[in-house]
């Protein structure tokens, strides 16, 4: 579960107990908390796998385990498919 998640299981329980007037106010903030996390949010985490991390390490090493280098462009594909 991520932090929208959370109000979203809460809105659902206060609706199954019949509980109206806060379950508006709480879907509400699960709306809009949702929005920011799974279309801002993720979108600044998938620009920093994919572009920003290639600036703090070597892309053209590539992989080669036995130097300790996993990082490639294949692992990097990898990861933002992921």
């Amino acid at each position: 579960m991520d932090f929208a998640d959370i109000w979203l299981s809460l809105s659902k329980c206060m609706r199954y107990l019949k509980i109206e007037k806060p379950t508006v106010f709480v879907f509400s903030f699960f709306v809009l908390s949702w929005i920011y996390t799974r279309h801002y949010l993720y979108g600044i985490i998938m620009w920093s796998t994919f572009i920003e991390s290639r600036q703090y390490l070597d892309i053209n090493d590539a992989w080669h385990p036995e130097r300790y280098s996993y990082y490639s462009f294949n692992s990097i594909l990898g990861f933002t498919i992921l």
